[in-house]
């Protein structure tokens, strides 16, 4: 049996969180918002019937009208890319009720230190090599993984 203690430092680490768009009379606010993988927006209808429908992207989504004010519904992202959605209502996407959404990969600042008995090991994150013939009492520099 090999004991072997790793310490793994996260200097920067972003839990997932949900963003809020308004949709109202021709408009989604923010028309255009960034958020990381994993993250959610939650649409909310000041007035008038309103849905949500990607219309390009890594992933098509969609949510069903309702008449506000009222909660469209909540998208999760779990696919980084680009996402453009219209209302799809009526002429309310060719009169501007349009959005993108760009979902950029989360990242974790994290800091490898070797402290166990066994000389030299390999370190692997999520089944991948991160670092190779990592010596005792050695530390790397930050790294940027992905969340």
């Amino acid at each position: 049996m090999i004991n072997m203690l790793l310490i793994l430092l996260f200097t920067t680490f972003s839990l997932a969180e949900t963003y809020t768009v308004n949709a109202g009379s021709f408009y989604y606010q923010p028309s255009t918002l960034t958020i990381n993988v994993n993250d959610s927006v939650e649409f909310i209808n000041d007035g008038g019937l309103h849905d949500v429908v990607v219309t390009s992207g890594p992933e098509l989504l969609e949510l069903p009208a309702c008449s506000g004010p009222c909660n469209i519904g909540t998208l999760t992202f779990t696919t980084a890319g680009t996402y453009d959605y219209i209302c799809s209502i009526g002429a309310h996407a060719s009169n501007g009720m349009v959005g993108t959404i760009i979902v950029e990969e989360s990242t974790a600042s994290v800091q490898v230190i070797h402290n166990s008995a066994s000389p030299i090991v390999d370190v692997y994150i999520d089944g991948a090599i991160a670092v190779e013939d990592f010596e005792y009492r050695a530390a790397t520099p930050v790294l940027e993984l992905g969340t």
